[in-house]
């Protein structure tokens, strides 16, 4: 994968988030703190023309998304570059999810800095389903290749 296909890869899998079935036990105030891994299952990047990184540059990832080893969905992110400047990048990534019982559906402005380690948070927006009254947030620290990270999501 090249460099630039890491970096992007790495800025949408930041915007990946899910729920699951069960979250007792959790370290959220409220309780509702879900904890899971998310794995790149494909990914295209569609370049604005110019070489290296640039506004406009594009990344579209499927995902998927496990709980105790078993997975348990699927996710959808389509992140567009909005700043590109030396090793940092900013994106807005917009994504959905199935899940057992619904899907959510996440956004969020995220940051990334290529020559260190990376951990970001966006918004849970909305859902269907049993999810129909989500809201809250999710975070995911990527490993160094960008293609699987720890994800928590807090539901409020």
């Amino acid at each position: 994968m090249s460099r630039k296909s890491a970096v992007l890869a790495l800025a949408a899998a930041l915007a990946v988030g899910g729920t699951s079935i069960a979250a007792a036990g959790d370290d959220d105030h409220d309780g509702r703190a879900i904890r899971l891994t998310a794995k790149n299952a494909g990914l295209s990047i569609v370049e604005n023309g110019q070489p290296g990184l640039n506004r406009g540059d594009r990344a579209v990832i499927a995902g998927d998304l496990f709980q105790g080893g078993q997975k348990v969905g699927e996710a959808a992110l389509d992140c567009v570059a909005i700043r590109a400047d030396g090793t940092r990048l900013q994106n807005q990534c917009v994504g959905s999810m199935t899940l057992p019982g619904g899907e959510l559906a996440f956004e969020g402005l995220v940051a990334v800095d290529i020559s260190a380690a990376n951990s970001g948070t966006a918004a849970v927006v909305g859902g269907t389903g049993r999810y129909r009254r989500a809201h809250g947030e999710v975070t995911l620290t990527v490993t160094a290749d960008g293609l699987s990270g720890d994800v928590v999501i807090h539901l409020r």
